[in-house]
């Protein structure tokens, strides 16, 4: 199994025909273009880590759309809420403290959203690579894990 194969088997015929793939230093999905990312090392090997971070990208591809959009209102909302406390930071006092605290609601929020995208599409690959019985499942599992977690500690390898 390559990742071709993964790519095949995860993505239906009525959103395969819309996605694109590239190939490149990163593995990300570009919700807003619907482009997987997927680095040229990762894509040409078979072993169950490559398969399993192939795996992950492919599950948000099949992420419902409404996951996507809730990520970008949030983010928006800390963009927004980010200006109008620049703006408000000649005040001081009680204002000013009512929107550091809105901005850190956003902020969690936003991480909060991002982490279950991030665990949903780790799921999404788990099940699919379970199916195919091609893989060391544990070592599948722990990559999808890390896939996840990187968003749970920001610049944290474990």
């Amino acid at each position: 199994m390559t990742g071709g194969d993964v790519l095949d088997g995860m993505i239906p015929s009525f959103i395969y025909s819309d996605l694109r793939l590239r190939f490149g230093k990163e593995n990300a999905y570009d919700f807003c273009n619907q482009i997987i990312h997927i680095n040229s090392d990762v894509w040409g090997k078979k072993d169950s880590s490559s398969l399993a971070i192939v795996a992950h990208e492919c599950g948000h591809a099949i992420q419902p759309k409404h996951f996507h959009a809730s990520l970008i209102i949030s983010r928006c909302l800390v963009a927004i809420l980010l200006y109008v406390a620049g703006g408000l930071s000649m005040w001081t006092g009680v204002i000013q403290y009512a929107y550091l605290k809105a901005f850190i609601v956003a902020v969690i929020l936003c991480w909060m959203i991002t982490l279950i995208i991030e665990f949903d599409a780790s799921i999404k690959a788990y099940r699919f690579l379970k199916q195919t019985k091609a893989v060391n499942l544990k070592v599948a599992r722990l990559f999808l894990t890390r896939a996840y977690c990187t968003y749970l500690l920001w610049g944290w390898n474990f």
